[in-house]
């Protein structure tokens, strides 16, 4: 096998099927993942977590999603609603 060095970090980078340093050296802590392309992470010596929710308005999940509720989704089956109070769902009345 041929053995990774950061001197060949820039070769690796363009070739797929690579693992890639996406956190820049940083060591994640914790991580998880409810579904495809909605997950947590805590970044060891980091106050914030990094969210992600496909779907999900990005000031919504910054402001009402933290990793508590993605541990409790994940281990105790407690889903959190983060839809918008000012959403509204109106029907067109019709008349027969």
């Amino acid at each position: 096998m041929i053995k990774t060095t950061l001197a060949m970090m820039p070769l690796i980078k363009k070739v797929l099927g690579k693992f890639k340093d996406e956190m820049d050296g940083k060591i994640i802590t914790n991580f998880i993942a409810l579904r495809p392309k909605m997950y947590g992470l805590k970044v060891f010596n980091e106050q914030k977590a990094e969210k992600k929710a496909k779907g999900v308005p990005k000031l919504k999940v910054k402001r009402d999603l933290d990793m508590k509720d993605y541990e409790a989704t994940l281990h105790e089956h407690i889903p959190k609603n983060v839809i918008s109070p000012l959403l509204k769902v109106k029907t067109i009345k019709s008349t027969v």
